[in-house]
């Protein structure tokens, strides 16, 4: 679950970037994220990262995992 909330997260912030009556219009460059969370958190981390990296044209650049417990812990 922690994967979706991040990759929702990232198409709720492409949105808002795109919308002119949003305050993050134009703020927001979607071809270079990156994500980042520390145990768990970086756990949801690498698994959104490797769901994004099939997606074209790419959103994530980075991401950052301190900790993470495993990376199969659905």
């Amino acid at each position: 679950r922690d994967a979706d909330d991040l990759i929702a997260t990232l198409d709720d912030l492409a949105r808002r970037g795109r919308d002119a009556q949003d305050p993050l219009f134009g703020l927001v460059d979607e071809g270079r994220a990156g994500l980042g969370g520390h145990s768990r958190g970086g756990d949801g981390a690498l698994m959104a990262a490797a769901r994004e990296a099939t997606r074209s044209p790419r959103r994530v650049r980075a991401v950052v995992a301190f900790g993470p417990p495993a990376t199969d812990s659905v």
